[in-house]
């Protein structure tokens, strides 16, 4: 056993002994309740230093173009669509809403799935302002405050850290597009 793994043992055991919390660690964190409804998570949920999943990098935005002339003209290098290397992603998608992540439809993305019964909507917006759901507005409190404390969800402690996802009320929208 090297000498990283092993030192990631003794840490995790120490926190498990001492009763440090042990989400945000990379340890998942088991819901008490056997109820369906309860969403059981992914490798990212409630691991409060996760905040991004298959992002690519930030770059700097260009399109290519397929002849030096095009480079050279500066009125096409402003005019994106002019390119063939260019693809839009505005126009209509299909879409579906659920309220829980529990709910959500995990193979949608197969080439052959078909998504014939879903509802369109368009891209760019927003899925609140299409009619689904209703818009979330807050400064100072979680939208799920005073609905849902997912802690109890998962036989957590009142004083467990705040940030843990709700399983009962929280919407997903898939999207899907052929191009």
């Amino acid at each position: 056993m090297n000498a990283k793994k092993l030192l990631a043992m003794i840490l995790v055991t120490g926190m498990a002994a001492t009763g440090i919390p042990l989400s945000g660690t990379g340890m998942n964190v088991q819901a008490a309740a056997n109820d369906s409804s309860v969403f059981k998570g992914e490798e990212w949920f409630d691991q409060n230093d996760v905040f991004q999943v298959n992002r690519e990098d930030a770059h700097a935005s260009f399109v290519g173009f397929d002849n030096a002339d095009s480079v050279k003209n500066p009125s096409l290098r402003k005019q994106h669509e002019s390119s063939p290397f260019y693809q839009s992603l505005n126009g209509t998608w299909k879409f579906e809403w659920v309220k829980s992540p529990h709910e959500r439809n995990t193979e949608f993305y197969k080439n052959d799935y078909d998504v014939s019964g879903w509802q369109d909507i368009k891209v760019p917006s927003n899925w609140q302002t299409e009619n689904y759901d209703a818009p979330k507005y807050t400064d100072t409190r979680l939208p799920w405050e005073g609905v849902e404390d997912p802690r109890a969800n998962y036989g957590l402690p009142e004083d467990s850290p705040r940030g843990i996802a709700p399983t009962i009320y929280n919407p997903v929208g898939s999207y899907k597009r052929t191009f």
